[in-house]
């Protein structure tokens, strides 16, 4: 009888095995995983050389590993466990106090990369040079660095700061600064900031980004020859709110959005957008070109589940505003990351014409052929203070 059970579980063990391999092996591999916010390894291609070099059976056991049926259940399960057990880091997430969620810090000086990034914009302002271009740098402060006292004291520490610091004390002449960092960190308690910022999400809310964008059009405002505008005051504003949907955030993704998102407040001022006054044009990924607004900004605020996309603007190529009434006749440049999506409306109030581009997305020109084909008075970089390095800094 023992051995008939003993040969029963081998089959059966033998028989599950099996049956994952084979079911992974004929199932449509996926591309991405939206859960980790990562590109998923594909069958690699079996050559002589990667059979005899070995690299074949490793890279067939990263495909293996992703694209393993029922891999997002298995994890899930995983993640609720460690969830249970009070882990503080999970799926590279840590889980702080009160359920606040951050990024595993950055530990690493980045300053080799830094300085190429700084040398790419002073290269990009010397091309225009006595033309009278004027270069703004607002950097958002990023979540787990204005935040990084969130983070549990035995966590290694956070060199996010002192990347910004030094990126930003060292920005070329040609760039007027707007450290936001720095500004928030002077102008509001710990309290305060903390209501500034999703508490599952990397980015901030809605109060979070329009007190930057205030402060961005009062900096420009100032130091400017041709630009002089007071940033509208959110008093006179809707504040939208869903108080009926759940919030996702890109953090809480990663843990299979099982942290409570009743306290994300799902909201954001009305963009109060006239289209006999002003103009807005979107090519999107599928072709359509849009001209209302509402199709842009705030698309997906009545999902039953809500992304920040959806709720502010996804990373789209470019936009286009166009506003009547504005009493200047500028065209501002705005190169941006998603910190800039929910105040690229109200920053584009203030100029005749305003032009947004994500270059992780637009690829049809260089910026700076960009600029000399738009005649563009004022470029206006709105990056998050982590984003100091990389792709985004090729012009």
């Amino acid at each position: 009888m023992k051995k008939f059970n003993n040969i029963l579980f081998t089959l059966v063990f033998l028989g599950i095995i099996f049956s994952v391999g084979t079911i992974s092996f004929l199932k449509q591999d996926r591309n991405i995983s939206s859960i980790e916010n990562r590109t998923l390894a594909q069958r690699p291609d079996l050559t002589k050389q990667s059979f005899l070099s070995g690299e074949y059976f490793k890279n067939f056991e990263t495909y293996f590993s992703d694209q393993l049926a029922g891999r997002d259940e298995i994890i899930k399960v995983y993640t609720e466990e460690q969830l249970f057990l009070n882990k503080t880091i999970i799926n590279n997430i840590v889980v702080a106090k009160d359920n606040w969620l951050l990024y595993n810090p950055s530990t690493e000086h980045v300053k080799k990369e830094m300085d190429k990034s700084l040398s790419n914009l002073n290269n990009l302002a010397d091309t225009f040079k006595g033309t009278g271009v004027e270069f703004y740098f607002a950097a958002a402060p990023y979540k787990m660095n204005i935040l990084k006292d969130i983070y549990p004291s035995y966590i290694n520490e956070q060199l996010g700061v002192k990347n910004q610091k030094y990126f930003m004390s060292h920005l070329p002449s040609s760039y007027h600064g707007i450290n936001l960092y720095q500004y928030f960190k002077q102008n509001y308690s710990e309290t305060q900031l903390k209501s500034m910022y999703f508490k599952t999400d990397h980015h901030w809310n809605i109060e979070g980004a329009f007190a930057g964008y205030q402060e961005i059009i009062k900096q420009m405002s100032a130091a400017s020859k041709q630009f002089k505008a007071k940033p509208v005051d959110k008093e006179n504003l809707s504040l939208v709110c869903n108080h009926k949907s759940s919030f996702v955030g890109t953090l809480n993704l990663r843990l299979y959005s099982l942290i409570d998102t009743s306290e994300e407040k799902i909201c954001y001022y009305d963009p109060v957008f006239n289209p006999k006054t002003g103009k807005v044009t979107v090519q999107t990924g599928t072709g359509d070109a849009q001209t209302n607004i509402n199709q842009i900004y705030g698309a997906g605020f009545n999902k039953k589940k809500v992304l920040y996309g959806d709720l502010f603007t996804w990373d789209l190529a470019e936009i286009n505003y166009e506003y009547q009434n504005t009493g200047n006749d500028l065209h501002l440049l705005v190169l941006k990351d998603s910190y800039a999506n929910p105040i690229q409306p109200f920053i584009a109030e203030h100029f005749n014409k305003t032009s947004v581009l994500d270059i992780r997305h637009y690829h049809k020109t260089s910026v700076a052929q960009y600029i000399k084909d738009n005649k563009i008075d004022i470029v206006l970089f709105v990056y998050n203070d982590s984003n100091l390095t990389g792709a985004m800094y090729e012009f």
